[in-house]
C-alpha cells in the first residue's frame, strides 16, 4: 500500500465514523453530507473508491458507497441557468405559497460554493441549500457578489 492509500484510508475511517455519529454543530448533530466529503478529501469519489478499497473492511467500503449512491449527483455540473430560473416554492400548511430561496440567495450559495473551493456540481449544491434552509449555513458574507468570477458565471 502506497502512502496515498494510508492516507485515504485514514480519511475513510474518519468518514465511517461522521457517517455513524454525525457532525456536531455545538447546537446539534446534523448528518455528513457531500460538503463534508469534500472538505476531509477533496478528489473525486470516484478516485476515493478505488484507493480505500483495499484499506477498509468490506462493511465500511459498503457504507461510504451506499452515501455516495444516495448523495445528489456527484458527476452532473450544476445548470446555474436552470437553478437561477426556477422558483423555488413551498406551500404551507394553510396552503400558501411562498419562495424558499430568492435568486440573491442562489447566487449566495453558487458564490460559497466557489468561493471554498467546492466543486459547483449538483451534489454541492443542494447540501448547501439544505443547510442554509436549515439554518447551519450563514451566507451573509456571500450576499455581496464582488467576487467576478462569480458574477460572470451568473450573469
Amino acid at each position: 500500500m502506497n502512502d496515498k492509500n494510508e492516507k485515504l484510508g485514514y480519511y475513510a475511517h474518519r468518514m465511517i465514523r461522521l457517517l455513524d455519529h454525525g457532525i456536531d454543530t455545538g447546537d446539534s448533530i446534523r448528518s455528513f453530507d457531500v460538503l463534508d466529503y469534500f472538505d476531509l478529501v477533496n478528489i473525486s469519489y470516484d478516485e476515493f473508491l478505488e484507493n480505500i478499497k483495499d484499506s477498509i473492511s468490506y462493511d465500511d467500503f459498503n457504507m461510504i458507497r451506499e452515501f455516495f449512491r444516495r448523495t445528489y449527483s456527484l458527476k452532473d455540473d450544476l445548470d446555474i441557468d436552470s437553478v437561477m430560473n426556477v422558483k423555488d416554492m413551498k406551500v404551507d400548511k394553510d396552503g400558501n405559497k411562498y419562495e424558499i430561496l430568492n435568486k440573491n440567495e442562489k447566487k449566495a450559495l453558487i458564490n460559497f460554493l466557489i468561493s471554498n473551493n467546492y466543486p459547483v456540481i449538483k451534489g454541492t449544491y443542494y447540501a448547501a441549500r439544505k443547510r442554509f434552509i436549515e439554518g447551519s449555513l450563514i451566507l451573509d458574507d456571500y450576499l455581496e457578489l464582488e467576487n467576478n468570477k462569480v458574477r460572470n458565471q451568473i450573469n
